[in-house]
């Protein structure tokens, strides 16, 4: 079988490495309290989100980026490769696959699963005045947001990656570009059949889908953490994560929950704006205080009465 080209994106690899060691969850007070007693985060379906393009967004950019190439590749090609939708499938490993010993290591077979992503939200920002606005109840500013330990984090949940938005349209084109280019050497060198590619960029625009934004939703300079909840789970190992249910203004969201370790994963909690008393941190740090977590605990900078 001819190999083919994997695509390493530099502008990819330039994200990825520029998210912190700590990022920041906005939530209510009610939300910190969901969190601290039940040791969990819970991660929404990507297309219940607050931004109606979620996952749509993308298409509108490889269309742009398509249009820019055709003094650069075949029409035919270019003409082949569009009107693909987003289709998240990953390799998961198979159900009492024996571990194989090689040369370089350990293997087991894979087998490829459909999957739906679920989200839970960061920030880089930790006293954003938009984002105490989102996150807290009734647009009154009295929210917290904890700050966790991303690596820490990452080893406490399963089938998650942890991305960095991409807000600038020009990077967001030169991402595509490069896959677009590796698909064009397969189809062209390799001679891998137009089936095949679509598939392949068909995983591709779902996992950028997760990961561009429009330019509009920038003053969130968000991190994600993404779930990829598999829709089978007969032939794997990895089970998906039961569902459950909550309203949001009259709409059923379905999410999942993940267990955590908190002692392990927050690094610090920030009060408010609108919650400056010294009442606010005292009670948060002796709830903190009865599961076993000392973080660091400050007041936000936001200098609002209303």
């Amino acid at each position: 079988m001819a190999s083919g080209i994997i695509v390493i994106s530099s502008v990819l690899q330039k994200y990825e490495s520029s998210i912190p060691k700590t990022i920041f969850h906005y939530t209510s007070p009610d939300g910190l309290i969901g969190i601290v007693k039940n040791s969990e985060l819970w991660f929404s379906r990507y297309d219940c989100l607050n931004d109606t393009r979620e996952g749509k967004y993308i298409k509108e950019v490889y269309d742009k980026t398509l249009d820019s190439l055709y003094d650069t590749y075949d029409s035919v090609f270019l003409d082949q490769i569009r009107n693909i939708e987003p289709d998240a499938h990953k390799y998961f490993r198979l159900k009492d696959s024996p571990v194989i010993k090689t040369e370089t290591g350990e293997s087991y077979y894979v087998v490829q699963v459909g999957t739906t992503p679920f989200l839970c939200c960061f920030s880089l920002n930790d006293d954003s005045l938009p984002m105490w606005n989102y996150y807290s109840k009734f647009g009154q500013y009295e929210g917290y947001n904890i700050g966790f330990l991303v690596e820490k984090l990452k080893n406490e949940l399963n089938n998650v990656d942890v991305i960095k938005c991409i807000y600038d349209e020009t990077d967001q084109m030169e991402v595509l570009r490069n896959f677009i280019a590796g698909a064009y050497e397969n189809y062209s060198v390799h001679k891998h059949s137009i089936e095949n590619i679509r598939e392949d960029l068909a995983a591709m625009l779902s996992t950028l889908g997760m990961q561009f934004k429009d330019k509009a939703f920038e003053h969130e300079s968000e991190v994600r953490m993404v779930y990829w909840r598999p829709n089978t789970d007969k032939q794997i190992e990895s089970r998906g994560l039961s569902l459950d249910y909550r309203p949001i203004k009259g709409i059923i969201i379905p999410f999942v929950k993940q267990k955590i370790e908190l002692k392990e994963t927050i690094d610090s909690i920030k009060i408010g704006p609108l919650l400056k008393t010294n009442i606010a941190e005292a009670t948060v740090r002796d709830m903190l205080k009865e599961k076993g977590i000392t973080p660091s605990i400050s007041q936000s900078r936001v200098s609002i009465r209303y």
